[in-house]
């Protein structure tokens, strides 16, 4: 058996990256669902003044998000560093900093915008109280902005929540934001007769909802991270402001961006063009949810796998990625086809509002998947730590782009040219990406793994790792001596050598013996890197078992008799240093020897 890549870790980076995918769509999904129940309650039972009222407010959340946004994902970026090296006691620093920061943000964003709610949607509007729209926007935004702690709360927690095992509980926190929704959107509809600021109040309290199954996984033991409040940390700020600093750039392209299209929708059309903008916005944000979910999952399982230096598992998410594209295109062709009967759940009261509103949604449906593309490049590059290509090629995505494009194809095409720009300006970036792959490579991508661009000295030399996926102690047998004829090759003496096959063979066939009997996975598997550098010999595992926290046991059994699970202490004793976290529902094990 030779040293290098003998088998990846495709299986388990697979299944990591579906249950990613999917939490990171429903996250996002959560997100968009507020809009769009708000947009059926307000389009059926207010009108298409209320449609256009929605969009005055909408930019709201890009607002919110602007504080949300960079905590949020640059703690997850950093987080993720650390929980990859499974250096815990770092991530729990990183985190905790971040959810006070977050948390004082929000109670100063949410008094101002109850004092300034009038302010904000001038900005966002004509300044002209053009259909009466003003005073319904202002009283929607008056509703929302109450909403504000809880919103930055859950985006600073969810990343977190989802690192560890925390799956099921965001599907129960999107469950009670939206059951939440409804039923205030339909008591403030039906029976308060609440107007905009019910609809407003109703999404707000949906957000506190949603933090409640969130808030019971952080109080239990065996959270990844505990929620703590925490001044002392804020030095590593500048790290997690760094990383998230994409995230602050697009929500603030996303702020400026309706002021210019709102604008232009005004001047092309009318007032009912800018509730066809409205609805157009509710369904990209729902669509892009896939594209958001495929560059979450990506940053989510990236940033671990660059922190250990796995470039064959890097390469493995690569591609998964790539094919989610063709999943999401689907999507794409049946909002394309369906494209006039989904306009006409939100849009009852006119056919020119509908007609139009079709049109818009076929060219979202052709946007999406080169939408997922620009979003899954950006997300290769900030696993990379590319800041400021990243942040460059978010002004050009996010603003500059469509800003540019839908003035030239307005000129053009009149108000469809408003439609037309948005896959038009997808499409123009996609191009921009490979020429940028093209420049900094020097030949233009070939397969997914060529858009990460990473530097060509990136992982382990061949000859200085053994990586290997084991089903069976028969297996481990037969790797304990490809760890001796590897560790001769590196001059490791007969002592180190002995430690490091012993410490392989007692914690493999402890998963196999115990980890693979109890878990439901039809195919439980371990994966096991074994690396040596500068003279430091380590063992890494991981396997998609129930957790088993061995550093956490060999601990407690300095307590009990010697006769009680030798082979650990064995382990634990020989042992230099051992780090244990459970991430992405897989134990995570590095010992040196």
């Amino acid at each position: 058996m030779e040293t290098g890549t003998i088998t990846n870790n495709k299986k388990i980076i697979t299944r990591l990256f579906v249950n990613a995918f999917f939490v990171m769509c429903f996250l996002e999904i959560m997100n968009s669902a507020a809009s769009l129940i708000d947009s059926y309650f307000m389009g059926n039972y207010i009108g298409t003044v209320g449609m256009a009222a929605m969009g005055y407010a909408r930019p709201f959340f890009s607002f919110v998000d602007i504080i949300c946004g960079p905590l949020g994902l640059g703690m997850q970026l950093v987080c993720s560093h650390y929980i990859g090296k499974a250096e815990t006691d770092r991530a729990q620093k990183t985190f905790s900093g971040s959810f006070t920061l977050g948390i004082l943000a929000s109670l100063v964003i949410m008094v101002l915008g109850l004092l300034c709610s009038r302010f904000v949607v001038n900005m966002y509007g004509t300044g002209e109280n053009v259909a009466g729209v003003i005073p319904l926007a202002e009283s929607y935004l008056k509703g929302l902005f109450i909403g504000t702690p809880a919103m930055i709360a859950f985006g600073i927690m969810s990343p977190i929540a989802q690192l560890g095992n925390g799956k099921r509980v965001i599907t129960f926190s999107i469950l009670a934001q939206v059951v939440a929704d409804v039923i205030g959107d339909a008591l403030s509809v039906f029976v308060f007769h609440g107007g905009t600021f019910g609809l407003g109040l109703a999404t707000a309290i949906s957000y506190f909802a949603s933090l409640i199954p969130i808030l019971i996984y952080f109080s239990k033991e065996n959270a990844i991270l505990q929620l703590k409040f925490s001044f002392s940390p804020f030095a590593d700020m500048k790290d997690v402001m760094n990383a998230g600093m994409s995230k602050a750039i697009k929500r603030v392209c996303n702020t400026i961006k309706p002021i210019i299209l709102n604008g232009l929708s005004l001047v092309l059309g009318t007032s009912l063009a800018l509730s066809v903008y409205s609805v157009t916005n509710q369904l990209r944000d729902l669509l892009i949810s896939f594209s958001a979910g495929t560059a979450g999952a990506v940053v989510l399982i990236g940033a671990m796998l660059y922190s250990q230096y796995d470039k064959n598992g890097l390469e493995c998410l690569a591609e998964i990625a790539m094919k989610t594209i063709l999943f999401i295109s689907g999507i794409s062709v049946l909002c394309i086809i369906f494209a006039r009967p989904i306009a006409g759940i939100f849009i009852s009261d006119s056919e020119e509002v509908l007609n139009m509103a079709a049109m818009s949604i076929r060219c979202v449906g052709i946007m999406i998947p080169f939408s997922t593309f620009n979003g899954m490049f950006i997300s290769f590059m900030q696993i990379s730590k590319r800041y400021k290509a990243v942040n460059i090629l978010s002004y050009l995505n996010r603003l500059i782009l469509i800003v540019v494009i839908s003035a030239l194809f307005g000129v053009l095409f009149g108000i469809n040219g408003l439609w037309l720009a948005l896959p038009a300006s997808e499409i123009v970036n996609a191009i921009i990406c490979v020429f940028v792959v093209r420049h900094w490579t020097g030949k233009f991508p070939k397969s997914a793994f060529d858009l990460m661009c990473l530097d060509k000295n990136f992982g382990y030399r061949p000859e200085d790792y053994i990586e290997i996926s084991v089903h069976s102690a028969e297996e481990v047998a037969s790797l304990l001596d490809s760890v001796k004829v590897f560790c001769k090759d590196h001059g490791v003496d007969s002592k180190r050598t002995l430690y490091t096959q012993i410490a392989l063979e007692e914690l493999a066939n402890n998963v196999i013996e115990h980890g693979f009997t109890k878990t439901k996975i039809k195919d439980p598997v371990i994966h096991i890197w074994i690396t040596y550098i500068e003279g430091e010999l380590s063992l890494r595992f991981q396997d998609n078992c129930p957790g088993f926290n061995v550093m956490k046991l060999c601990s407690e059994l300095k307590k009990e008799g010697p006769e009680r699970c030798v082979g650990l202490r064995l382990v634990s004793g020989i042992s230099k240093e051992m780090r244990y976290i459970n991430a992405l529902n897989t134990n995570n094990l590095v010992i040196t020897i």
